[in-house]
């Protein structure tokens, strides 16, 4: 039997067919990958992060073409959703797989810029290093020793009499002084002589003006404790003046 065949010529339509074929399927891929891009370059401008972000991680693949869509998802996570945690794992992911060292160099000031934010935010969630623990148990303990100190004072305080209860226990029971020199000052001026523990700050004016209303007065006071101060104004704290009626 006579085998058939076509002409060789009739192939013609038939590779160009495939070849057309081969083409379109080589060519499709890239304009459809940019066609998402575009997409999700659009929904970040528009505010729908998290459309965009899906439409990105569709494009990733592993090779190197990735890295900028890394560097894409990360600067949403870090600019827009303030998430540095998933920031950091792009930007790390961009530095490698890129090829471009200046962009390498600005991710990497990104990188330790976000790694302080994320330390942060542990110390202050209660997360905290070894280091970081041992300093504060040693403010705690300087903390706890100057309480003790202070309630060990507070209570030595209360022990000692008051200016008042102090006053009152150096008269006698007539209500003179019981300090020899000041007695005979009292006794010169009369029995209903107040008397007056000076104060820091004090001076012979600001006690007239308290139980005078006037400075002016002074000399009255100065008068009665001549045998203390003997014609001078110097005051002493703790020292007892006599103040006339």
């Amino acid at each position: 039997m006579r085998s058939f065949s076509f002409p060789s010529w009739h192939w013609i339509p038939v590779l160009a067919l495939l070849i057309l074929q081969t083409g379109c399927d080589q060519f499709s891929m890239p304009a459809a990958k940019a066609k998402v891009e575009e997409q999700a370059v659009d929904a970040q401008k528009a505010g729908d992060y998290q459309r965009a972000i899906r439409l990105y991680e569709s494009l990733l693949d592993g090779t190197a073409a990735s890295a900028k869509i890394h560097y894409s998802l990360a600067l949403i996570y870090d600019d827009k959703l303030k998430d540095p945690t998933s920031a950091l794992h792009h930007f790390r992911r961009y530095l490698q797989m890129s090829d471009d060292a200046s962009g390498k160099k600005e991710v990497a000031q990104f990188i330790h810029r976000l790694e302080l934010e994320v330390a942060a935010g542990n110390a202050e969630s209660g997360i905290m290093t070894k280091r970081e623990a041992a300093r504060l148990k040693n403010e705690n303990l300087k903390l706890q020793e100057q309480v003790t100190q202070l309630q060990a004072d507070l209570v030595e305080a209360r022990k000692r009499p008051s200016a008042k209860d102090t006053a009152k226990a150096a008269r006698d029971a007539k209500g003179f002084s019981k300090n020899p020199t000041t007695a005979v000052a009292e006794r010169a001026v009369g029995k209903e002589t107040r008397t007056y523990v000076v104060q820091k700050g004090d001076t012979l004016a600001s006690i007239a003006r308290k139980f005078y209303k006037s400075s002016q007065r002074y000399r009255d006071i100065a008068d009665a404790n001549q045998n203390q101060l003997n014609g001078s104004v110097n005051l002493k704290i703790g020292q007892t003046l006599i103040i006339p009626q």
